[in-house]
């Protein structure tokens, strides 16, 4: 029986775009979600190549891509503001696409439209609705018929042909399918990072525009980073990343409470040689760092677990996203590669539907095809840290080249392998 109807946990833009696509293929969707409604979202993310491709099929790039700020590459420069290197994160003339950086309600903000757009027949949000966990699945004679039955806290219980988690890094439904390995790993990295305007800084006379991004290493070790997130560039976040240990919430908590210290200590204490030794642009964008919006944000990662779906079910239990792959943000990848997951889920269910392919050895190929690709990216990710820390000066870099990354083509992967399902 086709699986016309889904269930998700999760209403952020991974469970959003997936039940777009769904969408596009006559799959209607209800979204769980356990935060209110009018919860908003602070930050930017930035889209590379890869991901803009799919947003832009999903019918969401053009209505997001006058909002953002659009670039090609990462400047990774010294304290002197001499280039050690470029990465490149875009470029329209290679890949269709430059870079765009653009702020996460944004795109919230227009999937949401989007759905609203298509329809309450195809696809329903719940809201202040938190997942507990899986009561049952009901299997009859016939494998098509299974169905999941799951709880929410509320005590309710649902009942659906397919359950779909987006519920991010702390997923609750992942420890259904890897109870033993579900908690995820602390990277030993933590950004500290705070909002600036462009007004306050004292940019040097050359070069003209100065390059943003950057990445300005210092001489004593670490890196400051400037991003812009709005199309003028006069919204940037600010920050710089440090080794940590892992510490309970209860402890990142009370670290940031006390925003002073935190600042002191890491950015611009009155004793703090590497402040003092700082270019006047760094200086100038820690002088106006607004102590209230001073953020912390520790990396975290969710280790290879074996199976992404549930097997003893016929795959009616499926993670994608972070709940399946967290990426710390070094690359920018995180949810780009989440965007990937969306995009290819939705073809593979859609042929399984038409019954071109079998369902289970899909979900098999696709956690394949995927893993791969993740795994890829996160070697990446671990090159980008590794500028940005203590010791890293340029010397003897090799120029990273992502075209295997940004040149992905997610639809014809997808033909390809029901094309060669059909020819078995």
């Amino acid at each position: 029986m086709p699986m016309k109807e889904v269930s998700i946990i999760g209403a952020g833009l991974s469970g959003l775009s997936l039940c777009l696509f769904l969408a596009k293929h006559n799959i209607t969707s209800k979204i769980y979600e356990l935060r209110p409604a009018n919860t908003t979202s602070e930050g930017a993310v930035m889209l590379s190549p890869n991901a803009l491709r799919t947003l832009d099929i999903l019918g969401l790039y053009a209505r997001i891509k006058s909002k953002g700020y659009h670039f090609r590459d990462l400047s990774f420069n010294n304290n002197d503001h001499e280039t050690l290197d470029t990465y490149e994160m875009g470029n329209a003339d290679k890949f269709g696409y430059d870079a765009l950086r653009v702020y996460r309600q944004v795109l919230l903000d227009e999937l949401k439209a989007m759905i609203a757009e298509a329809g309450n027949d195809k696809i329903e949000i719940l809201y202040e609705k938190k997942f507990s966990h899986i009561v049952s699945s009901t299997t009859t004679a016939n494998d098509n018929n299974n169905n999941i039955t799951f709880a929410l806290t509320d005590g309710s219980t649902h009942t659906t042909p397919l359950l779909l988690g987006a519920d991010g890094i702390h997923s609750t439904l992942r420890a259904h399918l890897a109870p033993t390995a579900a908690q995820p790993t602390f990277s030993s990295f933590l950004a500290i990072t705070f909002p600036l305007s462009s007004s306050h800084l004292i940019l040097p006379p050359t070069p003209t525009p100065y390059p943003l991004p950057v990445s300005i290493s210092h001489p004593l070790g670490g890196a400051f980073v400037l991003a812009p997130q709005n199309p003028t560039a006069t919204d940037l976040l600010a920050g710089t990343q440090i080794r940590t240990h892992d510490r309970p919430r209860s402890e990142w908590d009370a670290f940031l409470r006390n925003k002073d210290l935190l600042y002191k200590t890491h950015l611009r204490g009155p004793h703090n040689d590497k402040y003092n030794s700082w270019n006047a642009l760094i200086k100038s964008a820690l002088d106006a760092c607004p102590l209230e919006k001073l953020s912390l944000w520790p990396f975290y990662t969710v280790p290879k677990i074996p199976r992404w779906f549930s097997e003893e079910d016929g795959g009616r239990v499926v993670i994608l996203g972070d709940a399946a792959h967290a990426i710390p943000p070094a690359a920018g990848q995180g949810v780009c590669q989440a965007f990937e997951d969306v995009h290819s889920l939705a073809l593979a269910l859609a042929a399984a539907n038409e019954g071109v392919v079998e369902w289970t050895e899909g979900l098999g190929w696709w956690q394949e095809y995927r893993q791969g690709r993740v795994e890829r990216t996160q070697g990446l990710t671990d090159e980008m840290n590794r500028r940005r820390m203590p010791g890293w000066s340029g010397m003897g870099a090799e120029r990273m080249d992502s075209s295997w990354l940004f040149g992905v083509d997610v639809e014809g992967d997808v033909k390809r392998y029901i094309d060669g399902q059909k020819g078995r």
